[in-house]
């Protein structure tokens, strides 16, 4: 209940009639003052920073360095900032980052020295967790379909942060030099008190992840564990892209029409006033009424399309001189980047569990902070060293290459999530078993994983605290009926355990143990543990069982007999039991798999798939079957070359059989 009114009154309210895509969106004042106060600093600071720096005798070097370090200090803490919130909860993230900014802008307004004023900075940078912790809020309380129009009225508050910025900035130096920046660190003040009084914790304790161990919060481990989730490398690629194509376009610009043709900050200031204005209104206005039209992906090829022609107006200004372009340019930056990141941003999110809201999203913040620190050293590079067009070439160019990356990975999007389930994975700590886990975290299940190795499974726990680690023997029935116990609620199991022992037959040395030790690992076990879990599979509304069995078992190698006919028995027990269980809510699936890439086929045999395309390819089965009755002739799934050899059992025996009999 408590949950239920959170959802109703803090973030956002179906109106009645309403339902999916046409659902109202209502968000909470203290969000959108949030999202406001993102980047209301850097609209106050940058037309402030030289006169600041100056006053304390430094020159454009240390104007630049200043930026830099702020980059720099929010790349270092974000993707902590953003694992903190999944395992504590948004409200102590958020109050964290609004106590640490408000010091922080205190310091850089009332420091002394050159110094103070970059220390005060730093310390808003590693402490800018706001927005990330804004975005992860709104996913907390919204539908997947509301997501992305909550994510354009946040990011227009954003925008409106960089235009009110300069106009306070204008005012306020009459008084002070300083106190714009006082005014920011007052906003911020604000914040922290009205949150601290008003903000409800958004992030139940049941969603929470697992505090990760503190070697694990370095941005470049969390950024790598993030790209390691499938499917969401493409799309975090796409959004660097955008961002890289646009700081170096917000870097270089100024300098272009100053150094250029002598336009004064006065002339260039409407360039990006125009640019805010129509990101707003585009955020406001456009976005949530193309979001039912198009949807994520359609408005991501939008937007970077119309960026790309910006750039390519852009680039015609130095040609010509016209300052019709440098308009032109701003409108069409100002339509088509906002369109382009909050699709990308609400892709994104929807293609994660809700455990993983803060790090995915403090992730996009980290890119974005590394995209501030690359961009002006490409752009400023570009100009000097080449042309003073090729920036904007280069922003096109990046501009285009984002809304293919995303059309390329929309053709592994499912069309409906698999989510809100409870998966048991066997052989979960490594290869094909650890790839399953990661697509269904992502997707947002619960996941637990046993093995053997305790180490190997602490070691996924401390990069993915979200996953349950068990440690089990699958050959032992104690450890089975022990694990079945501890999990009443798992709806679907995925059997991958497997062991595999090549020897001559024959050979005396080799012990005899090894046969029982396959055949229960590899076909006991799996049976044992579906037998074990039924009543409980039975009584789930939805349910599957997925077994791994392996080419092997249609067609042996002569290297490992006990091996290929454990995985022969696996296939044909699953296809009777399939048979017995089709009139039941369980579904029975067979994953046959080829030579992958494993530590079990570590130093042997070639022309390996990866576990990830493994499950990839099953995973573009498994969706639409989950949500589709009456389709028993899609739940052996073949993968890779599985399919050739399919193919020749059926119509050339003998040759498949040549082909597989010394092994791969």
């Amino acid at each position: 209940m408590v949950q239920k009114n959170v959802q109703k009154h803090w973030s956002s309210q179906p109106s009645s009639g309403l339902q999916g895509d046409r659902t109202l969106i209502r968000l909470s004042p203290f969000i959108l003052y949030c999202g406001f106060l993102a980047f209301l600093g850097f609209g106050v600071l940058n037309p402030l920073l030289p006169t600041l720096v100056r006053q304390y005798g430094g020159t454009a070097w240390e104007v630049g360095l200043l930026y830099a370090t702020f980059s720099f200090s929010q790349f270092l803490t974000l993707p902590g900032i953003g694992a903190l919130s999944d395992a504590h909860g948004r409200r102590t993230m958020m109050l964290i980052s609004l106590l640490g900014a408000t010091l922080g802008y205190f310091l850089f307004a009332s420091g002394a020295t050159l110094g103070m004023v970059f220390l005060g900075w730093a310390i808003v940078g590693l402490s800018d967790g706001v927005a990330s912790t804004v975005f992860a809020t709104i996913a907390d309380t919204t539908t997947p379909q509301q997501r992305t129009r909550a994510f354009s009225w946040v990011s227009a508050a954003i925008a409106l942060g960089l235009i009110v910025g300069p106009m306070v900035s204008g005012i306020l130096t009459r008084l002070s030099p300083v106190a714009p920046v006082y005014f920011v660190a007052i906003a911020f003040l604000v914040a922290l008190v009205w949150g601290y009084v008003a903000m409800p914790e958004t992030l139940p304790g049941a969603q929470r992840s697992h505090l990760p161990d503190w070697r694990h919060l370095n941005p470049f481990t969390q950024l790598r564990l993030s790209l390691t989730l499938p499917q969401v490398r493409g799309l975090v690629a796409s959004f660097f892209l955008v961002n890289l194509a646009m700081f170096a376009l917000i870097s270089n610009l100024p300098a272009l029409a100053s150094e250029r043709f002598g336009w004064t900050p006065e002339q260039i200031a409407p360039l990006f006033a125009l640019f805010g204005f129509v990101s707003v209104l585009t955020q406001a206005i456009v976005i949530p009424k193309l979001i039912p039209q198009l949807g994520e992906i359609r408005l991501v090829v939008l937007g970077t399309g119309l960026a790309s022609l910006a750039f390519v107006a852009y680039s015609l200004f130095p040609l010509s001189g016209s300052a019709v372009f440098l308009y032109v340019g701003s409108v069409l930056v100002g339509l088509g980047q906002p369109i382009a990141e909050t699709a990308l941003t609400g892709l994104i999110s929807t293609s994660m569990g809700a455990s993983l809201q803060g790090r995915i999203n403090s992730s996009l913040q980290t890119i974005q902070a590394l995209a501030r620190v690359v961009a002006p050293l490409v752009a400023g590079w570009l100009y000097q060293s080449v042309h003073p067009i090729t920036p904007y070439g280069f922003g096109a160019i990046a501009m285009l290459l984002a809304g293919f990356a995303v059309q390329q990975v929309s053709k592994t999007l499912p069309k409906l999530p698999v989510s809100g389930n409870t998966v048991l994975i066997t052989g979960g700590s490594s290869g094909i078993g650890l790839a399953f886990a990661k697509r269904f975290l992502q997707t947002g299940n619960r996941v637990i994983i046993t093995g053997r190795n305790a180490e190997r499974l602490a070691n996924v726990q401390a990069d993915y605290p979200e996953i349950i680690t068990e440690v089990a023997d699958m050959a032992d029935l104690e450890a089975l009926q022990k694990l079945v116990d501890g999990h009443p609620d798992v709806n679907i199991v995925i059997n991958n355990a497997g062991i595999q022992y090549n020897y001559d037959f024959v050979d005396p040395i080799v012990p005899i143990e090894f046969i029982e030790t396959e055949l229960k690992t590899n076909l006991i076990a799996p049976l044992q543990l579906i037998k074990l879990l039924l009543p409980q599979l039975l009584m789930q509304p939805k349910a599957a069982i997925v077994n791994v069995s392996s080419g092997l078992g249609l067609v042996p190698k002569q290297t490992a007999p006990v091996y290929c006919g454990s995985k022969a028995g696996l296939h044909i027990a699953t296809k009777a039991l399939r048979w017995q269980l089709e009139a039941t809510p369980v579904k029975v699936f067979e994953v046959i798999a080829p030579l992958v890439d494993t530590p079990m086929t570590a130093g042997r045999g070639k022309d390996k798939i990866t576990p990830d395309a493994l499950v990839g390819e099953f995973w573009e089965t498994f969706c639409p079957v989950w949500h589709t009755p009456n389709v028993q002739h899609y739940y052996e799934i073949p993968i890779g070359k599985v399919k050739l050899l399919l193919v020749l059992q059926r119509w050339l025996p003998k040759l498949a059989e040549k082909i597989l009999r010394p092994g791969l």
